[in-house]
Formats: structure tokens, sequence, C-alpha cells
């Protein structure tokens, strides 16, 4: 997903725009965040505790930043369970949005107060969300996502993962190494 994020507008020109949300679910500890984190430090210094966005902040803003961050990734963090009913319905609502959003490249159809149409801003890259419970939305919404699942018998190999994590400063570079040299990183997202 980070290393097609770049070609996303040039694709969608060309017709052929991914039409899929990365989804990394496991139970906690399974470093999803990380692994997410490690995915946007190609664009940026990122880390598990400063990610872009969470199932806590709000669609629109999600949204938003979905629009500004073109031809990059964007990670929402943390769908969780949860017994409130508002909560799990809010969480719920926003994985419909973003399902649909970054499927289909579009958003929702807007009006400004004097009636008059507002520019459309879909989302312009690819979403990794990590959750520990997959959302409880329709089959067409969960369809949309690519489900990567984390357990016990799969998680991430501690001592390679740690010198990664060690070097999070390192990985814009790996983005443009693998450009120009097209390297293959097995084993990494």
């Amino acid at each position: 997903t980070c290393y097609l994020a770049p070609l996303t507008e040039w694709m969608r020109q060309a017709g052929c725009a991914p039409r899929y949300t990365l989804f990394i679910l496991g139970r906690t500890g399974t470093r999803k965040t990380t692994s997410s984190a490690l995915a946007l430090s190609h664009f940026g210094t990122f880390t598990g505790d400063d990610m872009p966005a969470s199932f806590s902040d709000t669609a629109n803003s999600v949204m938003r930043s979905a629009f500004l961050l073109k031809d990059v990734p964007i990670a929402v963090d943390d769908y969780y369970p949860t017994s409130s009913l508002q909560d799990r319905r809010k969480m719920e609502q926003m994985a419909q949005t973003l399902s649909r959003a970054f499927g289909d490249h579009a958003d929702r159809g807007r009006l400004n107060s004097d009636m008059s149409q507002r520019a459309p801003t879909p989302p312009r890259g690819l979403a990794i969300i990590t959750g520990e419970d997959t959302p409880n939305i329709n089959q067409s919404g969960v369809s949309r996502y690519y489900i990567v699942e984390v357990d016990a018998e799969n998680h991430v190999r501690i001592q390679p993962y740690n010198i990664l994590t060690d070097s999070f400063f390192c990985t814009p570079h790996a983005l443009k190494a693998s450009a120009a040299q097209h390297v293959i990183i097995r084993g990494i997202l």
C-alpha cells in the first residue's frame, strides 16, 4: 500500500485506480499501529504515538485529511470493540464512510449555505486501518477492505522489527531507493 500510494492519481487517470483499504486486524500487542507507522515513515517521521488519524476523530476530520494527503497513505488507527453503543455506531459509521470513499474515490456531494455545489474533496491516496475487530458494516462495505490478520502464529518477528523501529528516520530513503533500484524488501509492509 505504501509503495502503491504515490501512483494513485496516475492510476486513477488511467482508469485503474486501486479501490481498497488495507485493514490490519489483530489483537492488542500484535504491532498493528507500529507496522502502519513504519509504512507511513516512507513519507515523513511517524511513530506509533503520532498517527495522523484515529477512530476517535470525527469522520469529517479524517476525510479532510484523506483529501489533503495526496499520493500518500493515511493511517486510521484503532478500530476497537467497545461496550458503548454510541461509540460503536460512530466507529461503524466512520468505517463505512472510509470504505466507500476509498473504494469509490469519491465523497458525499455537499452544498454551501447559498445552495451552490461545494467543490468535491475525495480521498487522493490510499488508507490503512488498524483494528482489533472488523466493523459491523454491510457486505458491500467490507468487500472494499483488504484484511490482513495478524495473530499469535503470524505476528511480526521481534528482532528484525526492533531494528526497523529503531531506524524510523531511515525509511523515507527506502522508498527512494526502491524506486531507483527496484529493491524488494520481503516480509515488510
